[in-house]
């Protein structure tokens, strides 16, 4: 074979990829250029066509949206259903009032049907009704036979409408009817118009011979465009004009066509059937698509004129600077290496430097093989040693890792993805986890009696092993759990993604960090309460009083002649009432005691079979001295024996005063004195047995603070509003502590949560406002809040649910009617008992006192407005 240099190699290719890569850009661009108008047209269509489907289906999607939306009205579905055509005309008419202010439909059209397909009302046409649409509206058939909505086109008087249309379904799921909303497509065309592009709504001429309507419609034919007729109002007359000029079955054929001043494009109309009705004509000015053309083939012809003049000039820098850099060094390298080789070949004693002084690949390449041949033998003496010495060394080194790890007080074991561990752990994991790991399946060590967690585990780590990404493994390693209870430990678990598909799992033993973290808890609930006691104390002596009272006397509220169902309930609300006003003072250990004691009287009023005396017997036994007995000794050890003696005030016997308020009566009777000073004297000496009513009330708004925070929930502060002197007698009183359940109804049910405020417009921050007043004969209380308000539609529901009323009664209700539902024992709007709320009783316990003192509530409430609470008591002359 004949020899041939690599310079001259190098030169004849780097000659013929210049000019084969020459030859190719030109043909390459100016083909592209030649096809670049054609794209340009096609790109042009297929735009104009994407557009013009895309505004369509937004028009149709709104119009579907809308036909639901007024569908679900509930004065539509009544009007419907009862055949009260006024009360759909109303309904419509306010409808489209809202939307004249809120919307851009400024008169829309609403078509009702009935299930029969007869038309119950056109908004537009008020007096036409009653005529049967089965035989031309075969999307309102198909709607109300299938009961799914249609939106499409469909043929009218006015020519090519959109049409949506959906069922309307009763409450109990009855199909009663359908309603139409009707657009037309001008809001579109106007778009395209803006943007000096055209757009025709053109329909068939002859679509009622072609998809047999059922319908001869007359159309006009001033609207008249070849073989089509125009649907739309808005017409830009000079693009109508050129428009005239296309052949219109060239335009079908090939998809566009050009005149002098458009390129034009269609697509086809069809019905929901796929019917096609006509087409919508598009159009783009010829000047703005023939400036891309230009635009383009200008830089195509550009770029190709650089390309050569590039490719010469690269051609001879290539050309020198291979022979600089390139060939002359390999000359050199190839006697140095030469000369490398016969000495170590021991054909040469020495060999010859490599003068190779450039500071490049070849000058360093020349100085390292220098270097490596004064080392080569030094470095093959140690590479024996090393092969000796590596299997002790690791042996060494592996055995200070496992010492290490022994000794950390975690455990540390690894695992593969298929969960089975490996046979390598620390001394730590079989104190914590048991011997004989090696082997065995991981979720089965550490939930060993919970199935579910064993198959999340699996779960979790085949999806992280299926994953390539790290970052994304250990999201998902986050979503495993990171404490559990195993063997009476708490541990902690952290999770490492190691190689080869491998996964670490480090153990920590945090028992006694669970332990002191319950205790610290512990202590700063305490805390929490002789804070609460101390700043409250009159509301503490006052609880302590009446549940010792009633724990005393409880045999008292079981009325023999009553049902039991009867003496449950009010034993029941006087629980609830007592778990109000111990939760207000944080004693958490009674809470959670009379909470459960709900529970089982809950369960009693629903089974309904337990007799008075039964009832009796469970009072009896209960323990209702211990969880209290606790609670105060705790007290007692903090505040000492004299705070919780004493009560700091003096004590008189209330039946005392009563015997002097006698006493003194029957004096100033006997002695004619029936002054208005001997009338006062009585009752200041009345009064030593009563309380002010602002005093009363007073803790309620910390107690509606605290129960904010633990809602998670922010009000205002707010103080009680009213007449300092007022003073009640003690009748009162049980009246005044049910009230507990109103302030917690206004945070739970009532104040949202600061997203949902914010999402309705309203200050994140809630309202709660609590006033009092007195007039001649009458106290009023009035109670508000900014929240959510009642809602109705739930209370019903609830009140149906639970059966306590009928659906005919439900709806024969007024606004106080269903408010006064709130109070019925039975019901409530929760889903979830809790502490707090859900069991329904809190509200049953207001309306019982209130009725045992003669008075009335009246309730305001508006939707994301509020609520108010009006309590009208009687006064009588002790109150003042």
């Amino acid at each position: 074979m004949k020899f041939t240099s690599v310079s001259a190699k190098l030169n004849i290719a780097v000659g013929s990829i210049s000019v084969a890569s020459l030859v190719i850009g030109f043909f390459v661009l100016f083909s592209y250029a030649k096809q670049i108008e054609t794209d340009v047209y096609i790109n042009t269509q297929q735009e104009l066509i994407s557009e013009a489907k895309d505004k369509i289906a937004s028009k149709m999607k709104i119009g579907i949206t809308n036909a639901i939306s007024i569908a679900n009205d509930k004065r539509i579905r009544i009007a419907l259903e009862k055949n009260q055509r006024q009360l759909a005309i109303d309904s419509l008419q306010d409808i489209s009032k809202k939307m004249k202010q809120h919307t851009e439909f400024q008169n829309i059209k609403i078509h009702l049907h009935t299930k029969d397909n007869k038309s119950f009302l056109r908004n537009w046409k008020l007096d036409k009704y009653g005529d049967d649409l089965s035989s031309f509206r075969d999307s309102v058939v198909s709607v109300n036979k299938n009961y799914l909505p249609i939106k499409t086109f469909e043929i009218g008087r006015a020519g090519l409408l959109i049409r949506a249309i959906t069922p309307i379904i009763e409450s109990n799921e009855l199909h009663i009817g359908s309603l139409e909303f009707i657009q037309g497509i001008n809001s579109v065309v106007k778009f395209f118009d803006k943007k000096n592009q055209g757009f025709l709504l053109l329909m068939d001429e002859n679509i009622n011979e072609k998809i047999k309507t059922g319908k001869n419609f007359s159309f006009n034919k001033n609207k008249k465009f070849k073989q089509y007729i125009i649907s739309q109002k808005f017409i830009n007359e000079k693009f109508l004009t050129d428009a005239k000029t296309i052949n219109m079955q060239q335009l079908i054929k090939d998809k566009y066509i050009l005149s002098s001043e458009y390129l034009y494009t269609y697509t086809d109309v069809t019905n929901f059937r796929n019917q096609k009705l006509g087409i919508v004509l598009l159009a783009k000015p010829l000047s703005i698509v023939n400036t891309a053309i230009d635009g383009a083939e200008n830089l195509i012809y550009m770029a190709l004129l650089g390309i050569l003049g590039m490719m010469i000039v690269i051609s001879l820098v290539i050309i020198i600077s291979l022979k600089n850099l390139v060939i002359t060094p390999l000359k050199k390298f190839e006697q140095g290496l030469n000369d490398f080789f016969l000495f170590l070949q021991g054909k040469k004693e020495y060999t010859e430097n490599l003068e190779i002084k450039t500071n490049d690949e070849f000058g360093h390449m020349a100085t390292s093989l220098k270097e490596n041949i004064a080392v080569s033998a030094r470095l093959h003496e140690e590479i024996n040693e090393l092969n000796l010495n590596l299997e002790e060394k690791i042996e060494e080194k592996t055995r200070k890792v496992t010492t290490l790890l022994d000794n950390a007080g975690q455990g540390f074991l690894s695992f593969s993805c298929d969960l089975i561990i490996d046979d390598e752990y620390s001394k730590e994991c079989i104190k914590l986890l048991g011997e004989n790991l090696a082997g065995k399946y991981i979720p089965d060590i550490l939930f060993s009696n919970n199935p579910t967690k064993q198959k999340f585990f699996q779960k979790t780590v085949l999806e992280a092993c299926r994953i390539d990404s790290t970052l994304v493994q250990e999201s998902i390693l986050t979503l495993l759990p990171n404490e559990i209870i195993l063997n009476k430990r708490a541990l902690k678990l952290d999770y490492k993604i190691l190689e080869n598909e491998k996964l670490m799992l480090i153990i920590t033993n945090i028992t006694a960090q669970k332990k002191l973290e319950k205790k610290v808890k512990k202590e700063q609930e305490v805390l929490k309460m002789i804070v609460e006691i101390v700043s409250e104390s009159e509301t503490f002596y006052d609880t302590k009083k009446g549940y010792e009272n009633f724990i005393n006397t409880y045999e008292n509220h079981i009325n023999y002649s009553k049902t039991p169902l009867n003496n449950i309930s009010e034993i029941y609300r006087v629980i609830h009432t007592f778990k109000g006003a111990f939760s207000q003072l944080y004693m958490g250990d009674i809470v959670k005691f009379l909470h459960s004691l709900e529970s089982k009287l809950s369960l009693m009023l629903r089974e309904n079979n337990h007799t008075n005396e039964q009832l009796l017997n469970i009072l009896k036994s209960t323990d209702f001295s211990s969880n209290l007995n606790n609670e105060l000794e705790i007290i007692r050890t903090i505040l000492g024996d004299e705070f919780l003696d004493s009560q700091n005030y003096l004590k008189i016997n209330c039946s005392d005063i009563n015997q002097l308020q006698k006493k003194i009566h029957n004096v100033f009777r006997e002695q004619r004195f029936n002054t208005s000073e001997s009338k006062e004297i009585i009752k200041q000496v009345s009064n030593l047995s009563n309380q002010k009513l602002i005093h009363l009330l007073r803790p309620y708004a910390n107690l509606a603070q605290q129960l904010a925070s633990k809602l998670e929930k922010e009000i205002y502060e707010f103080e009680i509003i009213g007449d300092n002197k007022l003073i009640i007698s003690e009748k009162y009183k049980p009246f005044v502590k049910s009230l507990i359940h109103i302030f917690r109804n206004c945070i739970d049910h009532g104040i949202e949560d600061q997203e949902t405020r914010l999402i309705n417009n309203k200050d994140e921050i809630g309202t709660i406002s609590c006033n009092f007043s007195v007039d001649n004969d009458k106290i009023q209380i009035i109670i508000s809040d900014d929240g959510a308000g009642i809602d109705k539609e739930k209370v019903l529901s609830k009140a149906i649910t639970e059966e306590i009323l009928t659906k005919d009664e439900a709806y024969k209700l007024n606004d106080d009617d269903i408010y006064a539902l709130i109070f019925d024992a039975r019901l409530s709007t929760k889903n979830t008992v809790s502490d707090i709320s859900g069991r329904g009783i809190g509200m049953n316990a207001v309306s019982v006192e209130v009725d045992k003192i003669g008075g009335y509530i009246e309730i305001r409430s508006q939707k994301n407005i509020g609520t108010t609470f009006t309590f009208n008591l009687p006064k009588s002359e002790e109150e003042e």
